[in-house]
C-alpha cells in the first residue's frame, strides 16, 4: 500500500471508528478502490488484454501498448446512500471523506482500503462522489489541499505512462458529480462488517468506439479526443462486495 493510502487510512479509522468486537458495536464498512480487477485477463470491451508488472498496469491491443505508470484522481464528498433516497442531504448518506483528497491508485490486482466507518443499520445501494477539479480561492479545505499539492491546480485526473513506448502525461479538468449503484444492495445490520471496492477501470478510458487504442495525449484539454475520454471515464466505475480485496465482485466468484 502506498504511503499517502496508509495514512489516509489510518487518519480516517482512528477518527471515526471505534472496536468493533465489544458488546455495544456497531455496524463498520470499509471503502476500498481498485484499477485492476485481475492480474491478467482477457480485456472484454476491446478485445485486448491487460496485466500488471512493477505497479504498472499493460493494456495492448492489436500492435498498440498503452502502459499506464501512475493515475492520480482527485474526489471528494464521498457517501454512501440509503436504498429510495434521492440525493445525499442532511442525514440521508453515511459520509466517508468530505474532502478533496487525492487517490493515488495501485496499479496492482486487488484492493487497497481507504476509508473505515461506523454505518447505521439499513439498506444502501449507491455509492456517490465527485471527481473534483480544485482551484485556488475555494474554502479551508481546498486550500489545503493545493498546500499539499500545488501541481495539482485545475487538475481532477493526471495519469503518466506510455504509449507505444513514447512516454505521456494525461490530465484532464472532469468536474461532475458520480453517481454508482452497487451491484447489489448493501444491507446493513446488526455489529458485522463489509467491504465496498470502487473499481475505476481506468484500461477502458483510451479506447474509442471501434475498439482500438488512442494515444492519451491526444486526449489531453483542447486536443481531439478529449471529450471521448472523458465520456469513457464517466461509465468506467464499478462498486461491489469484496471481502478478500481481490478488486473482483464477490457476488459474481459465488462469494458472500
Amino acid at each position: 500500500m502506498k504511503k499517502g493510502m496508509i495514512l489516509l487510512a489510518m487518519a480516517v479509522m482512528v477518527s471515526g471508528c471505534s472496536d468493533s468486537t465489544g458488546p455495544d458495536a456497531v455496524p463498520e464498512v470499509t471503502l476500498s478502490f481498485s484499477a485492476v480487477p485481475e492480474a491478467t485477463a482477457p480485456f472484454s470491451r476491446s478485445g485486448g488484454y491487460l496485466a500488471t508488472q512493477s505497479d504498472s498496469l499493460i493494456v495492448t491491443s492489436s500492435s498498440d501498448v498503452l502502459v499506464l505508470n501512475r493515475v492520480e484522481v482527485v474526489l471528494q464528498e464521498v457517501e454512501l446512500r440509503h436504498v429510495g433516497v434521492v440525493d445525499c442531504t442532511g442525514d440521508d448518506c453515511a459520509q466517508f471523506e468530505s474532502g478533496p483528497f487525492l487517490l493515488d491508485l495501485s496499479l496492482a490486482a486487488g484492493s487497497e482500503q481507504v476509508f473505515a466507518i461506523e454505518i447505521d443499520e439499513g439498506q444502501y445501494d449507491i455509492i456517490e462522489f465527485d471527481i473534483h477539479k480544485v482551484t485556488s480561492g475555494g474554502n479551508t479545505a481546498e486550500e489545503a489541499f493545493l498546500s499539499s499539492h500545488p501541481d495539482l491546480e485545475d487538475i481532477s485526473i493526471r495519469i503518466h505512462g506510455s504509449f507505444n513506448g513514447t512516454p505521456f502525461v494525461y490530465t484532464s479538468d472532469l468536474n461532475e458529480e458520480q453517481e454508482v449503484n452497487l451491484s447489489q444492495p448493501l444491507a446493513v445490520s446488526g455489529s458485522g462488517g463489509t467491504n465496498l471496492t470502487v473499481l475505476l477501470d481506468v484500461a477502458v478510458w483510451f479506447f474509442d468506439s471501434s475498439g482500438e487504442l488512442i494515444d492519451p495525449a491526444t486526449a489531453n484539454k483542447g486536443e481531439r479526443n478529449e471529450d471521448l475520454v472523458e465520456a469513457n471515464i464517466r461509465t468506467a466505475f464499478e462498486v461491489f462486495h469484496d471481502e478478500d480485496f481481490d478488486g473482483r465482485d464477490d457476488n459474481s466468484e459465488g462469494g458472500s
